[in-house]
């Protein structure tokens, strides 16, 4: 039993389609047992993105004196993801590197799509979940199911109108909250900051929108930040430029000068030719 003996190690950028879209899946793995009575627990994190695993942290104890206890993390290990010869489904790697040639293997049922919550390893796949030294001496898993913790959903800013907008002008933002079907659809609030990371306006999910009144003219960054639940994680959204016009000044109106109508103009001009023929007369 090698490492690389059975394997074909695979991108898996063809088997993207059956994975949900730039979403981070945290998995525990919950009654982990070694078919020589040891166990493995922990949790690790998949980027469905680019189906990587950016951080882990697994724990083996028990059994044989083959396998002291130990735990791998990205200080002491490397994580990959590869395809077993004949597999169809990837399996997650962790290689010691303070360890020669030591490395745990685990290789679920089904696809870690986030379709569902819980996913049991496949025993049934020869050397799929199983620690060893180069897989000899080796230890093969007899247990043990991947349970989803949590899930970081997908964020878009979708649009801001007007845009571009003008200072003391209504502008809604749009903007787009994907989760996975195991959880069903995120809940909760999302916050759009601008370039600064000042809030601007919130949206209460499951709305979609939400309306600001720009106060200064520029260039402005716009970004929406999902603010989390019991099952979703906070999430960054892209980034959406908009530029902010001036007001436009407002030229003052000419005074209007009031005019008499000729009939009280005429009117006028007797009287003040009456006061003045009383004015002489004294």
């Amino acid at each position: 039993m090698q490492w690389g003996g059975r394997i074909v190690v695979c991108m898996l950028m063809g088997l993207a389609s059956g994975w949900v879209s730039a979403a981070m899946l945290t998995w525990s793995v919950t009654g982990g047992t070694f078919s020589d009575g040891g166990t493995v627990s922990g949790t690790f994190v998949q980027d469905t993105a680019s189906n990587t695993t950016p951080t882990w942290n697994l724990s083996v104890a028990g059994g044989g004196a083959s396998f002291p206890a130990r735990t791998y993390a990205p200080a002491n290990s490397t994580a990959s993801t590869l395809l077993l010869s004949g597999g169809t489904v990837p399996s997650f790697l962790f290689s010691a590197s303070d360890e020669p040639f030591r490395g745990l293997r685990l290789t679920p049922a089904s696809l870690l799509d986030g379709s569902v919550a819980s996913v049991a390893l496949d025993l049934a796949q020869p050397n799929g979940n199983v620690e060893c030294f180069n897989c000899g001496p080796f230890r093969l898993i007899s247990g043990g199911t991947l349970v989803l913790t949590s899930a970081t959903p997908t964020v878009t800013l979708v649009s801001a109108a007007p845009s571009p907008t003008t200072v003391g002008v209504a502008t809604t933002v749009t903007v787009t909250v994907t989760g996975v079907a195991a959880f069903g659809p995120p809940t909760g609030m999302v916050t759009v900051l601008d370039g600064s990371s000042n809030p601007l306006c919130t949206i209460t999910l499951p709305d979609p929108s939400c309306t600001f009144t720009p106060a200064t003219a520029g260039d402005q960054t716009l970004v929406a930040r999902y603010e989390d639940d019991a099952n979703y994680a906070v999430a960054l959204s892209n980034a959406l430029p908009l530029t902010i016009a001036q007001a436009p000044v407002v030229a003052a109106s000419p005074a209007t000068i009031p005019t008499l109508h000729e009939y009280a103009l005429g009117a006028l001009v007797l009287m003040l030719a009456a006061f003045g023929v009383h004015r002489r007369r004294r």
